[in-house]
């Protein structure tokens, strides 16, 4: 078993068929009803981590989430679908093997990072500082995940209608499990729906696709350690029962480390 949570909860078993991995559901990372967008990201992710022909680190990944994961087993299957030069380009789909029935989807790209000479990047916005932000307490009848992360609010006021969907929060593991690849995936799932900024009041919602895109290099990733990173979220357009968020994830010294674009479903009550 792992030290900390996340790792252990994305222990994979790998089957004698190649390309095929064993995970049990954890109810450590479970949402309202079905498993974590982040959980599920991540053990997409760890799926080709785990395949003898990776290399390089994650550059995107693309999760389609089909249908809610509450079975217990669960079946990963992964191939590599081409090869390049510096990029591959993997597919993976998490199963239930007793339904027969494909829950959730994955594209993912990793390879290896070139050395450039031309460079920008959009600046970090000033922000309250993790400090001086607003801690987001841990109550009863929460999202079990959300007990695995200290979050605290810097921009935005849930819960009720602000002028814009933008809020902005700081983030980090509470078992001090230092920042990776892996971890970027999860955490850019913590961002709350946009419509808890456009209403009075909680709503449904629940996310069909999550996008994240790592723009760091793994060790500029690493340099983080378990520090906590700003998550700035917003929303260009909330209409007719569907979502778009957008969140961009720096370090705490300003680098912009991912960005992540989801689109979900809503009801009004």
């Amino acid at each position: 078993m792992s030290v900390f949570a996340l790792d252990d909860a994305v222990s994979l078993t790998p089957d004698k068929e190649a390309g095929v991995f064993h995970i049990k559901a954890d109810q450590r990372f479970w949402n309202m009803d079905s498993a974590f967008g982040g959980w599920q990201a991540v053990a997409c992710a760890q799926a080709v981590r785990q395949s003898p022909s990776m290399r390089g680190q994650i550059v995107s990944q693309q999760v389609m989430f089909q249908a809610p994961v509450r079975a217990d087993n669960l079946v990963l299957r992964v191939q590599l679908m081409e090869q390049r030069r510096t990029l591959d380009f993997w597919q993976v789909s998490l199963s239930d093997p007793e339904q027969n029935r494909i829950l959730a989807s994955c594209q993912l790209v990793a390879g290896e990072r070139q050395s450039t000479t031309i460079s920008f990047e959009s600046p970090a916005p000033e922000l309250r500082s993790f400090e001086e932000s607003f801690p987001i307490p841990v109550r009863e009848g929460m999202p079990t995940w959300f007990s695995h992360y200290e979050i605290r609010l810097a921009k935005g006021r849930p819960f009720q209608v602000n002028s814009t969907p933008r809020s902005a929060t700081w983030v980090r593991e509470r078992d001090g499990r230092p920042l990776d690849d892996m971890a970027v995936l999860s955490i850019c799932d913590t961002p709350m729906p946009r419509t808890f900024f456009c209403a009075e009041g909680a709503t449904q919602a629940s996310t069909i696709a999550l996008g994240t895109h790592i723009y760091a290099t793994e060790a500029q990733v690493k340099e983080n350690q378990e520090a906590p990173v700003l998550l700035d979220t917003t929303a260009r357009v909330l209409r007719d029962g569907l979502i778009n968020q957008e969140t961009a994830l720096y370090r705490k010294d300003g680098l912009l480390l991912a960005m992540s674009y989801q689109t979900a479903l809503y009801r009004e009550r």
